[in-house]
């Protein structure tokens, strides 16, 4: 009916849709499709989020939005009865050559679709809907999930994802571990915990491009010294001492770690770094603008928020690797490392954006694209 109208007319009324009702439309027919298609893009990725069921859309730098839900017919209560307005035959998805026969209802609160499958396709039917969305509405197909990683018997039957984000602790450590030898990550992870002691230095982990780790207290040094990835954010680690530290600067100066960009850990209460120590080691100089710029850009893999902007290196001071002559930038306080490698001495920086805490209102200073 809609396709009858002018194309004004049908470009005004899409535009005011909804995201799953242009989502819907477009799996009418090819004609709708490609209609969607030709609609100014509203977001730029989708994210799987197993932790409350639901498929997100966002833009960069921009937390998603909840658009989708699924269920499994099982979870309806007794004598609940779920509104299929898909029709008789429902709607039939498909993920790996699997069909998956899908009834419709609406969230009575959030106002969005619901899927409901059987119980045989709960590891494909995110997976499902996140690929037909991204067709329909021509989003990129990238696969960021979001997820607990104490029910690994849920996640997803894949064998890699661009970027994963845990929410809350793990379960069993030994299935947690091996679940990084088993699915490759190709972009960034942020973890909530360390997962020693069944996590070994050689671990698939250590070669992610981008790792924020909340709780690395099993974070040892043949850990950090195996590192071969472009950024690590390590928070609260109770093992890496100075002694670490210079020989992790000293395997750099050496040629090792060709992706690094930037190495961050966050010493746990109690632990300290010597400054001094770490510092007379190395042939340090201030800061030459004609050799690097002031501001270091932090890369698209893990969120910076910090009430100070740690990315001005003016004050910092530089350390040049002999045999290309490299800059890096070595920060060292009592309780944080930090390393910035200058692949390119005077890239395009992008400034800090500032937000305002939800709970207390500080100002944080936000920096990265990738934002669950």
């Amino acid at each position: 009916m809609i396709f009858k109208l002018p194309y004004v007319v049908q470009t005004n009324v899409i535009q005011q849709m909804e995201l799953h009702e242009q989502y819907f439309l477009g799996l009418c027919s090819n004609r709708a499709k490609m209609f969607i298609h030709r609609m100014p893009r509203r977001y730029d990725a989708t994210v799987i989020n197993l932790c409350s069921s639901c498929i997100q859309v966002q833009k960069p730098g921009v937390r998603g939005e909840d658009v989708v839900m699924w269920t499994l017919n099982d979870n309806c209560r007794e004598k609940e009865e779920v509104v299929n307005v898909s029709g008789d035959k429902g709607i039939e998805l498909k993920y790996k050559e699997v069909k998956i026969d899908c009834r419709i209802s609406y969230h009575p609160i959030k106002h969005i679709p619901i899927f409901w499958c059987d119980d045989n396709h709960k590891k494909n039917i995110s997976l499902a809907i996140h690929y037909s969305f991204c067709d329909v509405l021509k989003i990129s197909p990238i696969l960021q999930i979001k997820c607990r990683m104490n029910r690994l018997s849920d996640f997803p039957d894949v064998k890699e994802i661009d970027n994963i984000f845990e929410c809350g602790p793990a379960g069993d450590r030994e299935e947690y571990a091996m679940f990084f030898e088993r699915v490759d990550i190709k972009n960034s992870a942020k973890l909530y915990a360390f997962p020693s002691p069944y996590f070994k230095p050689e671990s698939k982990l250590l070669s992610i491009d981008h790792i924020y780790i909340v709780n690395s207290r099993w974070l040892t040094s043949e850990h950090l010294l195996n590192f071969n990835g472009r950024s690590a954010r390590f928070l609260m680690a109770e093992h890496i001492r100075s002694d670490d530290v210079i020989e992790f600067i000293r395997r750099w100066q050496q040629g090792s770690y060709g992706k690094l960009e930037v190495i961050w850990i966050s010493l746990s209460y109690m632990k300290t770094f010597s400054r001094n120590t770490i510092l007379e080691n190395f042939d340090l100089k201030p800061w030459d603008p004609s050799k690097r710029a002031a501001r270091f850009p932090y890369p698209d893999g893990s969120i910076v928020a910090e009430e100070n902007d740690i990315l001005d290196l003016t004050n910092e001071m530089d350390i040049q690797r002999a045999s290309d002559g490299r800059l890096a930038t070595v920060v060292i306080s009592n309780t944080e490392f930090r390393f910035f490698v200058w692949n390119e001495p005077f890239p395009d920086a992008i400034a800090a954006k500032p937000r305002s805490d939800a709970w207390d209102g500080r100002e944080w200073l936000i920096q990265r694209q990738i934002y669950f």
